[in-house]
């Protein structure tokens, strides 16, 4: 798979006044807070996450929130101020009064964060087999440590390619160029039906890899 991915899609929101009226009311006596776990200095609520934008998160949602986030809740964007800038919050409000923010660990950072802060992707190949509308998903990584990895794997291609411990080395990182693309099956798993497509057995060790 070659992976396309989109950084922190703001949700697309839904929602009437009264509605928004209401739920801005319980969000004011919550306590959300930013990246570095201090209250946020202001809370506005811009509407309801959109059922595709739920669609996209559930892929991960269904797996280590099942509980967390029903069916029947309501999923409302907050946007905030906190200490690193902006930020936007997904808060669960069960039975129109219960809420808790919905926070997902970033498996790099192992920070627990907002939804919208975590990096989408789908698999180019199925996007130019569907025409465009291969199914996203809801990444491992946020875009700040996704950034940051690929940092690091082109100052490490820049290192071989400049210093170069052989002409074969050099032709070898002339030939892959400099990395625009991140393949992790850690950051990006594959979804469970596709998997068997991408397995072999490493006859050495007869281990399934």
């Amino acid at each position: 798979h070659v992976v396309e991915a989109a950084s922190a899609i703001p949700s697309r929101l839904l929602g009437d006044e009264s509605k928004m009226a209401e739920h801005q009311q319980i969000i004011d006596a919550l306590t959300l807070n930013d990246e570095d776990e201090s209250p946020v200095t202001s809370k506005e609520v811009v509407g309801e996450v959109s059922a595709d934008r739920r669609q996209v998160w559930s892929s991960r949602l269904a797996t280590e929130h099942a509980d967390t986030l029903l069916p029947t809740d309501a999923l409302v964007a907050v946007r905030c101020a906190g200490g690193r800038g902006p930020l936007e919050h997904a808060v669960c409000i069960r039975d129109g009064n219960a809420a808790a923010a919905l926070l997902i660990e970033c498996k790099v950072s192992y920070e627990e964060l907002p939804p919208a802060h975590l990096v989408e992707y789908r698999f180019a190949d199925d996007a130019a087999k569907s025409g465009g509308g291969a199914e996203w998903h809801l990444s491992m990584v946020c875009l700040e440590y996704l950034l940051a990895f690929r940092a690091g794997k082109f100052a490490d291609w820049e290192k071989r390619l400049l210093q170069p411990t052989c002409k074969a080395e050099f032709r070898r990182m002339m030939g892959i160029g400099p990395c625009y693309n991140v393949f992790d099956h850690h950051m990006f798993p594959s979804p469970e039906d596709e998997k068997d497509s991408f397995e072999v057995t490493d006859d050495h060790v007869r281990k399934v890899i």
